[in-house]
């Protein structure tokens, strides 16, 4: 809850990937203090939410998941082989 509309600074280093959400709605992170992050909120009360939002993670999440279907499907061939 905010008196004033002004900026919260959020005690995490700063990284591109993190988007930030202020009542549902996208809005651009800043860095603070050389090395942590802020946003711009405007006066009153905010549900605020932080995503680290990575193409490089959900690359490997598709990745990982791939290559654990294709061991599952050779193992059910595997087993079922007289």
């Amino acid at each position: 809850q905010l008196p004033q509309p002004g900026f919260v600074v959020i005690s995490e280093n700063y990284h591109p990937v993190w988007k930030f959400y202020v009542d549902g709605k996208r809005v651009q992170s800043y860095i603070a203090n050389y090395a942590f992050m802020a946003i711009y909120c405007p006066a009153g009360e905010h549900k605020i939410v932080a995503k680290f939002e990575s193409n490089y993670h959900r690359l490997g999440f598709i990745l990982c998941s791939l290559g654990f279907a294709i061991s599952l499907i050779a193992l059910i061939i595997v087993v079922k082989k007289p």
